[in-house]
């Protein structure tokens, strides 16, 4: 069949047109075609790459819907494994409140008010129930009501787990439960004999107060006794009280807020009861525990020669006394024995793990005696003398000297600041240790001339310095102080400069 022909409508030629005529000739056509732009190779690389992500994409998601929804299973592998964590957290919240009631372990919660622990239980059990909820996608309703019973008994949880309360301090509930073992008979307190420490409450309720009652005790232990209570609860002061058939501690103004002290008090003996709501406490008291009774006379502890020399000082280290601790102590640093030195070092550790701010003299015994045991890596002595530099520099005491030369040869860097500022205080004392400081003292000096605070003291004792030990890089500070207001300071860094020029 043969068609009429028609006219270009770009270029007017006539032309046969064929099947799909759009009114232009094939020789246009041809035209336009060869003038649209490429694609280059690796545009279609591009392409095809994108292409083939998205496709893997959408079989990802596929796969993912089929196994969600293809059998009806209400929990899919990822979903039991969050179930499990979830149940984890539970558990572990219940266990830690449990075993924190039963004394088994210590987590810090003693120290906690009940406002504190519900929430550290809140937060355990918002975690539980967040991941119960995404554990699965079906029955979301019955998800959300465990969810919500979780975070309600983690709320709940200390109160649930709360130490129990085995004292009792009415005479009549004494003879009904209290009664049943020999410790227990031995170790009891009437209502009327804990007045006095219901009384000291009442005049300071904002304190924290502690009764301990101590039985069948020699008078002249109570002293002692009084000493270690009021260290260890890092209190104001403890008064001893006489009753029928022991003594009644009172412990006036603790540290920190009321917690479980059963496990400081096990150094006396047996804690037969303990109330930490009330703070009173029932111990039976053990001289054997507290080591009150040397086992050792004054010549084997006195004689680095004697064999068992070093055994017995570490046996008074574990002592209350803190007087024979103290001469421990320094026999032991002034021997440095070269056997059982590993003993001896894990002594004084232990021992220093107790608050002594309240002993300096018996605290920097310890210390001192530690140094001359310890190793350049030992990380617990160094954390300790640490602990020891802090509390001297934040009251204004000078340290040990031994302390301080231990520090700088383990951690130098971090004893720049604390030397420096013991130098300017003392600069004749601590003038060795700053010398040991080497270069590393230098910077921190020339910071202090630069800032314009230093007093006139401060200035000429690092004068001094730079005079001696300075480099060229203290140029530029010194130089600042030829117009200082002070004559002597200006003729000073004349002289310090031309040292430091020369060299």
């Amino acid at each position: 069949m043969l068609f009429m022909e028609e006219e270009c409508l770009k270029c007017g030629r006539k032309y046969q047109p064929g099947r799909g005529n759009q009114g232009v000739c094939p020789e246009c056509i041809s035209a336009e075609f060869a003038a649209a732009p490429k694609l280059q190779q690796d545009e279609v690389e591009e392409l095809r790459a994108r292409n083939t992500a998205a496709a893997r994409r959408q079989s990802v998601r596929m796969q993912r819907v089929q196994d969600l929804y293809r059998n009806g299973a209400a929990f899919n592998m990822r979903g039991k494994i969050l179930l499990c964590i979830g149940v984890f957290f539970v558990l572990f919240c219940h266990m830690l409140f449990l075993m924190d009631g039963l004394g088994h372990i210590s987590w810090g919660g003693e120290d906690l008010d009940m406002e504190s622990k519900k929430i550290v239980g809140l937060v355990f059990s918002s975690i539980a129930a967040g991941l119960l909820v995404m554990a699965t996608r079906r029955y979301k309703l019955l998800m959300f009501c465990m969810s919500s019973a979780v975070v309600l008994l983690g709320w709940m949880a200390p109160d649930l787990w709360k130490p129990r309360e085995q004292v009792t301090v009415a005479a009549g509930k004494n003879d009904k439960a209290d009664a049943t073992t020999a410790d227990e008979e031995a170790a009891a307190v009437s209502e009327e004999e804990l007045a006095v420490f219901y009384t000291h409450c009442k005049k300071h309720p904002k304190a924290t107060h502690y009764a301990v009652f101590m039985d069948n005790q020699d008078p002249s232990e109570r002293s002692i006794i009084r000493d270690v209570l009021t260290r260890l609860t890092e209190a104001e002061g403890t008064s001893a009280h006489t009753c029928r058939n022991g003594v009644l501690y009172v412990i006036s103004s603790a540290s920190g807020s009321r917690r479980n002290i059963a496990g400081l008090l096990t150094r006396f003996g047996h804690v037969v009861s303990s109330n930490v709501s009330t703070g009173v406490y029932l111990v039976k008291f053990d001289e054997e525990k507290t080591q009150l009774v040397s086992r050792f006379s004054s010549d084997v502890l006195s004689s680095p020669m004697h064999t068992s020399f070093v055994t017995a000082n570490i046996s008074e280290l574990a002592c209350i006394d803190a007087m024979r601790i103290r001469v421990a102590a320094r026999s032991l640093k002034n021997a440095d024995v070269q056997v059982l030195r590993t003993d001896v070092r894990n002594a004084l550790v232990n021992v220093l793990q107790e608050p002594w701010g309240q002993d300096q003299d018996t605290y920097e015994a310890l210390i001192d005696a530690l140094v001359t045991y310890a190793s350049k890596d030992d990380s617990e002595a160094v954390a300790l003398c640490f602990r020891y530099l802090e509390s001297r520099l934040k009251t204004h005491r000078q340290p040990l000297a031994s302390v301080v030369t231990y520090l700088i040869k383990v951690q130098p860097e971090k004893m720049v600041e604390p030397v420096v500022s013991l130098w300017l205080s003392n600069p004749l004392m601590w003038e060795s240790s700053l010398s040991e400081m080497s270069w590393r003292a230098q910077p921190r000096l020339i910071k202090i001339l630069e800032s314009g605070t230093a007093g006139i003291q401060e200035i000429n004792s690092i004068l001094r310095y730079m005079q001696n030990h300075g480099s060229k890089d203290a140029i530029p500070a010194v130089e600042t102080l030829l117009e200082h207001p002070d004559s002597f300071i200006r003729y000073s860094a004349k002289g310090v400069l031309k040292t430091l020029e020369s060299r």
